[in-house]
């Protein structure tokens, strides 16, 4: 059985710092919506308590336990279906695992234009697959939602997207800064920041520029 329902993401000033899904809301607290519309995005969220296919599902959640692997995975399908894969996450517990999948348009550079069908389309077919391949065993919850305005900058091809673009991204040495992407030279895994309020450009391996989000100014 597959229990769906929608939800939106956060209110002003929620869901800002960090991703946060409806794992533990109460089931009656979430409210049903059919139009939601940006900046806050929107989240749809599947509930699996389908029987266990238990040979196979434990076979297959070993295989792909790998967050890697399952990324690719998942950003093949995303792809096939005419989004982009931005922001993927995987937790809960294993008795109950969560998976949580942001897509977006890829004409799109604001984090807006995915509607709640668009969520519905892409949730269908990620649960048929886990479903038939038993990826997450049998009860999983998934959320497909957009990624907001204040969208996550995950990997290189999103820093070569947003170039010019502002960001708050947590550097070593330095916490949780502000800065202003300015380069992402060719065959090398770095960024160049200019940090905001100073003329300071550092370059950055892209593997220590964590927790990456556009920058918003709220007014």
């Amino acid at each position: 059985m597959i229990q769906r329902s929608f939800s939106p993401i956060g209110g002003r000033g929620a869901g800002t710092a960090e991703w946060s899904p409806t794992w533990g809301v109460p089931r009656a607290a979430i409210r049903k919506a059919s139009r939601l519309a940006p900046p806050w995005g929107v989240l749809y969220i599947a509930i699996c308590n389908q029987r266990a296919q238990s040979a196979r599902a434990f076979f297959s959640l070993n295989m792909l336990d790998d967050l890697t692997e399952l990324t690719e995975q998942v950003r093949a399908r995303v792809t096939t279906l005419g989004f982009e894969l931005a922001d993927i996450r995987k937790g809960g517990s294993q008795g109950r695992p969560l998976l949580q999948v942001r897509i977006e348009r890829p004409d799109v550079t604001d984090g807006s234009g995915v509607t709640v069908g668009d969520c519905a389309t892409v949730s269908r077919a990620l649960e048929t697959w886990l479903d038939e391949a038993g990826i997450l065993g049998s009860r999983y919850i998934l959320e497909v939602s957009s990624p907001g305005i204040d969208r996550p900058v995950k990997w290189r091809e999103h820093w070569v997207r947003f170039v010019g673009r502002d960001v708050n991204v947590r550097l070593p040495g330095r916490g949780r800064v502000r800065a202003t992407i300015v380069l992402v030279p060719e065959n090398a895994d770095t960024v160049v920041l200019r940090l905001h309020g100073a003329q300071e450009e550092i370059a950055v391996p892209l593997a220590q520029a964590r927790d990456a989000r556009l920058a918003v100014d709220w007014k």
